[in-house]
């Protein structure tokens, strides 16, 4: 769901899962049928441009949504937690971005900006639909794109910094983002 460029959809599909990459940008669904290589994925993938608000799919007709850099984009993401409730069948994995965390200076410098969440919030909200958190990890104390832009020898002692410090109770609770894994 919200597939943007499909990294994380070519990645499954070159594993052998079988994907629907859907999203609401045509733009978005190019550049990732534009990723595709010479040889086809290890499973099936397909790209379909839907409204994520409105998945065009029957009740149960998933095994796994994955939601990945998406919740950040709506201040209110029980009408997305409804309709990948409905087309489910075992699990939704999402992450969400950390209302107490460096995210807050990096919405600041960006225009667009993210609506952060509270992760107490994200569990009563999913408590509320009785969706059961089946795991949960928090991960980047700094906001992880800014890892794009360093060299690796400096990317990576940074990031090892970072690790250590997200392992730690305060790193849990100023981390940026948070992974959920819902089992229904």
């Amino acid at each position: 769901m919200a597939c943007g460029t499909a990294r994380f959809s070519l990645l499954l599909a070159d594993l052998g899962a079988d994907v629907v990459a859907l999203d609401i940008s045509e733009p978005m669904i190019k550049i990732g049928k534009n990723k595709l290589g010479p040889s086809p994925p290890s499973g099936d993938l397909t790209f379909l441009h839907a409204d994520a608000g409105n998945l065009p799919f029957e009740d149960s007709s998933f095994d796994i949504i994955l939601a990945m850099r998406f919740f950040h984009l709506t201040p209110i993401p029980m009408y997305f937690f409804l309709e990948m409730l409905r087309v489910a069948r075992e699990q939704i994995i999402f992450d969400t971005f950390n209302k107490y965390s460096a995210r807050f200076f990096y919405n600041w410098l960006l225009p667009m900006g993210s609506t952060l969440h509270d992760r107490s919030y994200i569990r009563r909200l999913l408590s509320s639909v009785d969706m059961t958190i089946e795991d949960s990890h928090q991960d980047f104390i700094f906001p992880y794109g800014i890892y794009r832009n360093l060299p690796l020898s400096l990317a990576k002692p940074i990031r090892s910094i970072d690790s250590s410090v997200v392992s730690t109770p305060l790193g849990q609770r100023i981390s940026t983002v948070s992974y959920w894994s819902v089992s229904l």
